[in-house]
Parts: structure tokens; C-alpha cells; sequence
């Protein structure tokens, strides 16, 4: 909602269907724009929380958008009314997470998750910014010959300049990750969200987009380095989205608990879980060490009655299950569930050619519903 701009915007010549007045988008290399920036101008954007709900759902549903391929919103930060508002008001097929690496952020990106939950909408890839930091090569370079030049006279052999000189720009290139390590193995543990995107901290990508020049219409001869791995990025970012928004959800499995073990139903077929099994592999910030992955040396021991109190599904592919020992955890289906695991890869990958229709051979069987399941630690290590 908050953006910098000119009032430029007029009405469009057609109505709605209710015969209202439409604003005219604004276009930009065949991509149409709205903004609140367009509409206010310079002026102060002070608005109360239902306010902000209201130009949500005005620039969504009060623009003539004709014929989209895609409506991407760009939203304010938060968890707030315009997320819930828009999520109301118009059929979300998917979410995109923006975040940065720092641990308050992720603490955020578990709040976003859980609010398009509620309102049935799945997150299908976080992106997170200023991951790292690429120093630009020529500048290396030119610290390094400088800081060498300054101290040449220290040098035991001044022969060797050269090779320091490279030694140290090489070392000076490297990215650093300045805000923390990344959470892409936490968002698979946890929600078996498997895209997640790093955009570094790019000097020249800020320009562009100070300067108002959009990076995927820049000739690749104009690109720096930093600029073409960003728009990797995003072009892998785009075809994550084109792929979980053009094929159908996978059905998530049933689960139910029995007195005994964790009966997990997808397909037709029925895999039993043991309760304590499930509980010591849960993958939250409690149970395993951020920094080794290791299970945490200072769990408590699990109780003798361990059992499921709840259990919900949570987003499109995971689970949250409330434990009589006081503990929540989040398990994506595919960690426990191989059946689901191989569905779900074959989603995402092409269909392979069909070989010619043959007639059925009556002595082929299929495997059987209740065929044994392997045990869950065998699942876990696949």
C-alpha cells in the first residue's frame, strides 16, 4: 500500500458490473500498475488499520485489470487487516513470504504462514532479501592492491605483491552473510515448503531500482554480475509459482490417532506411526540445535503416556500436532509419509511420454493396502 509516486491516475472509460467507476491502471512494459503512492502523491499515507483494509480492497477489486495472466500484490509488512482483507475479498491462490535472514524476521514468517492458513491460502515459497552480501569484484580488487601497495615495504619478498594482491581480493569477493544464516532448511522442516529464494544485498541492484529501470528489461550486456544472479533468482522464483498455481493441490492424507499409534491414510493406504517416534522428530527450534542440526542435548525425556492432543492440518503439505507433554510440532506429511513424498515429487516433475495403450494383464497385481509400512526412522532418513 505505501509507495512514493505521482497522482497520475484517471477513470477508465467501462464500468463494472455494477456500473461503478473503474481507475485506469497504469502500464509499464506491458505490466499494469496501481498504487496508493499513484492515487495520494507526496502526501502522508496516515491511515488507521480499517482504513488500510478499505485501499486494499478498493485497489484490487476497483481497477480495470481486463485480462491478467497474474495479480501480484505487493502487501504492506504485518500480519494485519489488508492481508485478511484481501484474502476475503478476492480468490488468493497462493502466497509469497519476503523476508531477511534475522531470527525476529522468521519469527514473522512463522506469523504469515499461520495467518494464510487460516484463511486457506498456501505459502508457496519464501523469498529472503539481503541474504548475503556480494562486494563487487572491481572494488576487491582495487582495496586489495591498495592495502598491498601501502605495506609494500613490509613485505619479506615484494615479488609476492602480485599474488597477495589476488589472495586478499579473493578473499575480500566472498559473500558474507551479514544478517544471520539462512532458513530454507527450517521452512522444509517445518511446512515442507521446498522453494525458498536468497536476493543478495546488491549495491547495483539498489540503483536500479532507485532509478526507477526494472532489471529484466535491462540488455544482458548492462547487467553486472550481482544483477544476473539476482534475476536467476527471480526467474526461478516465477517458474515456483507458475508451477504450484497451475497444477491441482495433492490431497493431503487423514490422520487420526487410534489409542496407540498415529494412523496416517493417504491413498487408500494406512501407515501407523508410533507417537514417540513422531514426537523425537519434530524439527522445531526446542528440539534441535541451529547451529549443528543435532537433536538438543537438553530435551527433556518423553513421558510413558506420550499421546496426539490435536491434530491439524496446517497449509497444503504439513501437519500441527498438539502433545500431552505440552509440546506443539510441525511436520511437512512428506517426512513421514513416503507414499506422499513420491506423489508429491512426481507433481512436480513433467509427465514422462506414454508409451501406447495396452490391454490390462489379468495376472498383474498392484501393491496392497495393507502391505507393511517401513518403520519411521527409515522414512525420516529418506
Amino acid at each position: 500500500v505505501p509507495a512514493p509516486g505521482e497522482p497520475r491516475v484517471r477513470l477508465a472509460e467501462e464500468r463494472d458490473e455494477w456500473n461503478r467507476e473503474l481507475l485506469e491502471p497504469l502500464e509499464k512494459a506491458g505490466v499494469k500498475l496501481m498504487s496508493f503512492g499513484f492515487l495520494a502523491g507526496d502526501a502522508p499515507a496516515m491511515m488507521r488499520g480499517s482504513r488500510v483494509a478499505g485501499v486494499v480492497q478498493q485497489l484490487a477489486t476497483s481497477v480495470a485489470w481486463r485480462r491478467l495472466d497474474y495479480l501480484v500484490v505487493d502487501m504492506p509488512p504485518g500480519t494485519g487487516d489488508a492481508q485478511l482483507t484481501l484474502c476475503q475479498e478476492l480468490n488468493v491462490d497462493a502466497a509469497v513470504v519476503v523476508t531477511t535472514p534475522s531470527r525476529l524476521a522468521f519469527a514473522d514468517v512463522v506469523k504469515g504462514v499461520d495467518l494464510f492458513d487460516e484463511v486457506d491460502v498456501p505459502v508457496v515459497a519464501v523469498v529472503e532479501n539481503m541474504a548475503r552480501y556480494q562486494p563487487p569484484t572491481a572494488d576487491s580488487r582495487r582495496e586489495a592492491a591498495a592495502f598491498v601497495e601501502a605495506r609494500r615495504d613490509l613485505l619479506s619478498d615484494p615479488a609476492q605483491a602480485g599474488r597477495l594482491v589476488d589472495d586478499l581480493a579473493r578473499l575480500l569477493a566472498a559473500p558474507r552473510r551479514v544478517f544471520g544464516e539462512p532458513h530454507a532448511r527450517k521452512l522444509r522442516d517445518m511446512w515442507g515448503i521446498d522453494h525458498a529464494f536468497e536476493l543478495p544485498l546488491a549495491r547495483d541492484l539498489a540503483h536500479r531500482g532507485d532509478c526507477g529501470e526494472p532489471l529484466p528489461l535491462l540488455p544482458e550486456t548492462d547487467r553486472s554480475p550481482e544483477e544476473a544472479a539476482a534475476l536467476a533468482v527471480l526467474d526461478r522464483l516465477a517458474d515456483a509459482v507458475i508451477l504450484e498455481t497451475s497444477r491441482p493441490p495433492l490431497e493431503p492424507p487423514d490422520l487420526a490417532y487410534d489409542g496407540a499409534a498415529l494412523l496416517a491414510t493417504f491413498r487408500g493406504t494406512t501407515t501407523p506411526i508410533d507417537p514417540a517416534d513422531l514426537r523425537l522428530a519434530c524439527r522445531c527450534a526446542a528440539c534441535i540445535d541451529e547451529q549443528t542440526g543435532e537433536p538438543n542435548p537438553r530435551r527433556p525425556p518423553l513421558p510413558a503416556d506420550l499421546r496426539p492432543l490435536r491434530i491439524a492440518r496446517t497449509g497444503n503439505y504439513a501437519a500441527s500436532i498438539d502433545w500431552s507433554d505440552g509440546h506443539r510440532s510441525l511436520y511437512p506429511f512428506k517426512a513421514f509419509l513416503p507414499a506422499y513424498k513420491q506423489a508429491l515429487a512426481d507433481a512436480k516433475s513433467p509427465p514422462a511420454p506414454q508409451p501406447p495403450a495396452q490391454a490390462p494383464d489379468s495376472e498383474e497385481s498392484s501393491n496392497e493396502a495393507g502391505s507393511p509400512a517401513p518403520r519411521f526412522e527409515s522414512q525420516l532418513q529418506n
